[in-house]
C-alpha cells in the first residue's frame, strides 16, 4: 500500500532522513500483544484489531541517511 509522510516531527525522523513528502509502501506492521493472540486464534480471513499497531514498517523510495538495525534496507518503524 503506497504511503506519503505528513508529519515527520521529531528526532528519529530527522535522524533518518524521513521529512514531509517522504514516500514507499507499507510492507508490514507489529501489533500488540493482545491482537496477534486473536489472530493467531482466529480462523477468519478479517479481524478487527483492539489496539492500535506498535509499528507500521514502511519501506521508502529515497535511502535513509543511516538504516534500522536488522531490518531490510529503507525500512522504518512508524511508531
Amino acid at each position: 500500500m503506497p504511503v506519503r509522510v505528513t508529519n515527520a516531527k521529531g528526532r528519529k525522523c530527522r535522524d533518518y532522513g524521513i521529512h514531509n513528502g517522504s514516500r514507499g509502501r507499507l510492507k508490514a506492521w507489529c501489533l500488540h500483544e493482545a491482537d496477534a493472540a486473536n489472530v493467531r486464534k482466529q480462523k477468519k480471513n478479517e479481524v478487527v484489531l483492539q489496539h492500535m499497531p506498535l509499528a507500521l514498517w514502511v519501506e521508502f523510495e529515497m535511502p535513509l541517511k543511516k538504516q534500522v538495525a536488522e531490518a531490510p534496507e529503507n525500512w522504518f518503524p512508524m511508531t
